[in-house]
């Protein structure tokens, strides 16, 4: 990169400092490209352990899950709602359901009624 001159002559004992500044910005632009790689790198890594972590997360919940499923055929009073949300910049719902003593959620692609079976298991009919 070229520093642009300055509208003013620049006087004789200054062309040093100019050769210095532009070799201070050739070699920052150079150590700014080797970064680039480790950097896209670095991200993949994080980005693959999250995926890792996000996966044993959801292992780890999916048995206590079932459990709360199977008591929310029990209560009386169950109570559903959803909002949208965003899930990796695309539209996704997180629906909740709530009874006296205990509550779940899940973000899902879309309001369909699967969405609320995955939720809650199955559905029945009001009492």
């Amino acid at each position: 990169m070229n520093i642009p001159k300055h509208h003013l002559e620049l006087p004789a004992e200054a062309e040093p400092a100019r050769v210095f500044i532009e070799a201070l910005v050739a070699r920052y632009e150079s150590q700014i490209e080797e970064l680039k790689q480790p950097v896209r790198a670095l991200y993949e890594q994080v980005q693959s352990l999250s995926e890792q972590l996000q996966k044993l997360v959801s292992d780890a919940l999916s048995q206590p899950y079932c459990q709360l499923q199977t008591e929310f055929a029990t209560e009386s009073q169950l109570y559903v709602d959803e909002s949208p949300t965003k899930e990796h910049n695309a539209k996704a719902w997180l629906w909740v359901a709530v009874a006296p003593m205990l509550a779940v959620f899940g973000i899902f692609a879309n309001r369909l009624r699967n969405s609320l079976i995955a939720l809650i298991g199955s559905i029945r009919r009001g009492s």
